[in-house]
């Protein structure tokens, strides 16, 4: 557990609703697959994929291997991180290959959403805060449109995130990225709150 972030109220209302599911059993496991559950809605068809199963496994083995590798890199730039993210979601995306059709706006909800369930659990992951992409996703880009506080990023929210699921272009990705960083002191801590706030009554995860 994330003792210093159970400090944040933001953090700690979404660790009430993913804890139990998050610490029974193997971690990064548990992550990786709630992380799917919050976009496989989205990979339309993969249900009746004969190789479903062995791509699944390939990449929580992949997320598992990476975030090993990630904590014990000592990485010392946001530019770094980005360099790390892009590499996992060009493997993420090999995997899948001609088995299905998978984007990098799937590849990065996966991610990101792995390492949001992992910062629950792992203070090895603080020292990265400013560094950690938000999950972009239905309910993120209709909180960053509607605030005033973020109108310097809606000219960088495209259409192309309108429907997040389906964005294949990893520049237009990465530039809305660094603009959070520009405007939020530390993008995921302010994707908790903005999620918090957005998401449906009784949706959790």
């Amino acid at each position: 557990m994330n003792k210093e972030l159970q400090k944040n109220k933001d953090v700690a209302e979404f660790y009430d609703a993913v804890k139990r599911r998050l610490f029974d059993g193997d971690v990064p496991l548990n992550a990786a697959r709630l992380a799917y559950a919050d976009l496989c809605r989205t990979l339309r068809g993969f249900g009746k994929n004969d190789e479903k199963q062995n791509i699944k496994n390939e990449i929580f083995s992949l997320l598992k291997n990476e975030y090993e590798n990630l904590t014990k890199s000592r990485l010392e730039s946001a530019e770094a991180f980005d360099e790390w993210h892009r590499m996992l979601c060009d493997k993420m995306k090999l995997i899948f290959a001609d088995k299905h059709k998978f984007t990098y706006g799937q590849a990065q909800k996966w991610i990101n959403m792995f390492l949001k369930y992992m910062l629950l659990a792992d203070e090895r992951l603080n020292g990265m805060l400013l560094w950690l992409h938000i999950p972009i996703d239905r309910i993120i880009t209709a909180e960053l449109k509607k605030r005033r506080c973020c109108d310097y990023l809606k000219p960088y929210i495209t259409n192309e995130f309108e429907t997040w699921s389906v964005l294949d272009d990893y520049d237009s990705y990465i530039v809305l990225q660094r603009k959070c960083r520009e405007l939020f002191d530390s993008p995921i801590l302010t994707e908790f709150r903005f999620w918090n706030e957005g998401k449906a009554p009784n949706h959790v995860g």
